[in-house]
């Protein structure tokens, strides 16, 4: 229990708030990605490269929906709008669903754990440019340990 059920790979991330981002992939730590405000740069042993736009795009919109800017970001703004949608079930828990909307319309739905409050999935959605398809993403959290003991 607790252990990981599939095929990974070891990885290094640095964070800070709001924008600066850098993941360091394999033993070696031989490969890096590295975000800086709008800016996605990949460095491997041939060097230091720009990260293609559809690849920087991607990562700036999961960081524009993530649960760290939208309660960091979001919940400061004028304009944001909170929308509790009662209890029900998310990954076979039961939680209370709010949604979260911004001054742009964008809205971010959390399912918070009826117990302890904390999240325990997150959906959002977005309209594809290309195609004007319109994609729902979910990241689940879940699995909960305390770090320390008081």
């Amino acid at each position: 229990m607790g252990q990981p059920n599939s095929v990974g790979t070891i990885y290094w991330r640095f964070y800070k708030f709001p924008d600066k981002d850098r993941v360091e992939v394999t033993k070696k730590r031989d490969i890096i990605a590295v975000f800086n405000g709008d800016q996605g740069y990949e460095i491997t042993y041939k060097g230091t490269r720009k990260q293609d736009a559809k690849d920087v795009s991607d990562y700036l919109r999961r960081r524009h929906y993530s649960l760290d800017w939208v309660l960091r970001k979001w919940l400061k703004e004028p304009g944001v709008a909170l929308f509790y949608e009662g209890p029900t079930v998310a990954e076979q828990k039961s939680v209370e669903q709010v949604t979260i909307m911004n001054a742009s319309n964008e809205g971010v739905t959390l399912y918070l754990d009826v117990n302890n409050h904390l999240p325990i999935k997150k959906t959002f959605s977005w309209r594809d440019p290309t195609d004007k398809q319109r994609n729902i993403e979910d990241e689940v959290y879940d699995n909960y340990r305390p770090v320390q003991e008081s």
